[in-house]
């Protein structure tokens, strides 16, 4: 939800719209105060919004939700598609859904072999791999485009520190994995880094962080590793 009003701000702010006005547009009358909590992630964007947004301000609802693409949209198959997009969330769908998916078939990707997870941290690294990855993404700023994608997620590899014993040989592995990403898989994952380490702690089942004491939490990755 913040990334969607963070957008929603650059929005407004490049093409000169006060939150008074495009409130107005979207049909409120509270002097701002909706497109503000909005923007700050604290009120959910509707599909009435968003169909006001594309029909007011040519607005690309696509570039709203996922950041990708252009910020307003031109072409008429990509205004066909994002007509089907907003008619699928309008009728019960569920667009993190698709995300989720894409994510998915990405990190199956990027996992190309099976990593075990170790009960015993002498094996290998245990999970420690995982959960570094998980800490190094949690670390990104990405507002770049897609062709910078994989050398900014190299960079954010290569700049992580952490005051751990396999660090050097955990980050050996990723550059490996990362191998087996393009462009296109770097963006979807440092778009939506959230989803992305829900799914990666997905791949944890729940006894192994019981007997390793590893609970992920939103904090610095000293806390679970």
């Amino acid at each position: 939800m913040k990334e969607i009003g963070r957008r929603l701000e650059q929005f407004r702010e490049k093409f000169g719209i006060t939150q008074k006005d495009m409130e107005a547009k979207l049909g409120y009358h509270s002097n701002g105060t909706i497109i503000s909590n909005i923007e700050k992630g604290s009120r959910k964007l509707c599909s009435k919004d968003l169909i006001s947004l594309k029909t007011k301000y040519n607005l690309n609802p696509n570039w709203l939700l996922t950041g990708e693409g252009e910020q307003k949209y031109y072409d008429q198959k990509e205004h066909e598609l994002i007509t089907l997009i907003l008619d699928y969330r309008e009728y019960g769908g569920e667009v993190n859904y698709v995300i989720e998916k894409i994510l998915t078939k990405i990190l199956d990707k990027f996992y190309a072999k099976e990593y075990y997870f170790f009960i015993i941290p002498k094996f290998k690294y245990g999970n420690r791999l995982h959960y570094v990855l998980m800490g190094i993404l949690q670390t990104s700023e990405f507002e770049g485009g897609e062709k910078d994608s994989k050398n900014y997620f190299r960079d954010l590899i290569e700049k992580f520190e952490l005051d751990y014993c396999c660090l050097k040989e955990i980050k050996k592995e990723l550059y490996s994995m990362l191998e087996n990403l393009d462009e296109r898989d770097c963006n979807y994952i440092l778009k939506h880094t959230d989803t992305t380490i829900s799914l990666i702690l997905q791949r944890i089942s729940r006894l192994d962080q019981r007997l390793n004491g590893f609970f992920f939490k939103n904090e610095h990755v000293s806390n679970f590793i």
